[in-house]
C-alpha cells in the first residue's frame, strides 16, 4: 500500500522551461514531507487573486502549496482500497499550509532546499500557483487540512498516477526558472536530488537578497497565524 498511497496523495501538461537573465536575488523553497513535496511562496508575493489566503491565515509570512488526489487526500482516514482507487485519473486538490516563519525555520534542514530565482521568476511562480488554485474560475475552499494551519482548495488540475504531487511541484519549480527539470519526476527523492544539485551549483555563484515583507500587513488586532509543524513531525 505504501507506494500506492504515496502516489495517491500526490496525479499532463508540461510546464514551460524559461531561461531567465538577471540577478537571482530571491529564493523559492522546496520542502519534503516524506514521500510528498511542497513549494513555498512568501506571503507578500501572493497575487491579487490569492489575497483570500492572507485573510484566511492572518499573520502568515510564508505559504506552502502541495498537490494531491482529491477524494483520497481529503478523506479523514483513507484505506488501502482508497489509495488504489486514487491511481485512476480524477479531480485534484491543493493543500495550502500557512507558516509564521520561513520553511527553513519550521522544518529539518535536510527537508528544505532554497533555489535562487530572479524577480521575474518569482512573479511567474505566483501567477502559476494562482492559476492552479482555481476551479470554475474561482478560489474555492474545500476542507481543513491535516496539519495545523492548513486547508484544502479546489483545483482544475487532474490527478493521475503519471502526474504525482512531486510532478506538480517540479512543474512549479520549472515555471519559476529554478533550473530544476520537471521531466520524469514522480517521487520526492528524485525531485529533492535534482533540486540539491541545482542549489549546490548555484550556491557559489549567487547571493540571495532577503525577501521584503511589503505587500501584506495584518491588522493590529488580528489573531496569530497557526504555528508551523515541529521539525520532524511530518514523518
Amino acid at each position: 500500500m505504501g507506494c500506492a498511497a504515496g502516489l495517491a496523495a500526490c496525479s499532463a501538461v508540461r510546464a514551460p522551461r524559461p531561461t531567465d537573465t538577471g540577478r537571482r536575488a530571491h529564493a523559492v523553497r522546496l520542502v519534503a514531507r516524506g514521500w510528498h513535496t511542497d513549494v513555498g511562496l512568501p506571503a507578500e508575493r501572493l497575487p491579487a487573486s490569492l489575497l483570500a489566503l492572507a485573510l484566511d491565515f492572518l499573520g502568515a509570512s510564508h505559504f506552502l502549496f502541495g498537490f494531491g488526489e482529491r477524494a483520497y487526500w481529503t478523506r479523514p482516514d483513507p484505506g488501502s482500497m482508497d489509495a488504489l482507487a486514487a491511481l485512476v485519473p480524477g479531480p485534484g486538490v491543493v493543500l495550502v499550509t500557512a507558516l509564521r516563519v520561513p520553511p527553513e525555520a519550521a522544518f529539518a534542514a535536510e527537508d528544505v532546499v532554497l533555489l535562487p530565482v530572479t524577480e521575474v521568476g518569482l512573479d511567474r511562480l505566483a501567477v502559476h500557483l494562482a492559476a492552479e488554485l482555481r476551479e470554475g474560475g474561482e478560489v474555492r475552499r474545500l476542507a481543513e487540512g491535516p496539519y495545523p494551519g492548513s486547508r484544502f482548495y479546489a483545483t482544475s488540475r487532474r490527478y493521475g498516477a503519471a502526474y504525482t504531487c512531486n510532478t506538480w511541484t517540479a512543474d512549479a519549480l520549472q515555471v519559476a526558472g529554478t533550473g530544476v527539470a520537471a521531466s520524469g519526476v514522480l517521487f520526492a527523492g528524485q525531485l529533492m536530488e535534482r533540486a540539491r544539485a541545482v542549489a549546490r551549483r548555484a550556491g557559489s555563484a549567487e547571493t540571495l537578497a532577503p525577501l521584503e515583507q511589503t505587500k501584506y500587513t495584518p491588522p493590529a488586532n488580528a489573531p496569530p497565524a497557526p504555528t508551523a509543524r515541529p521539525k520532524g513531525a511530518e514523518r
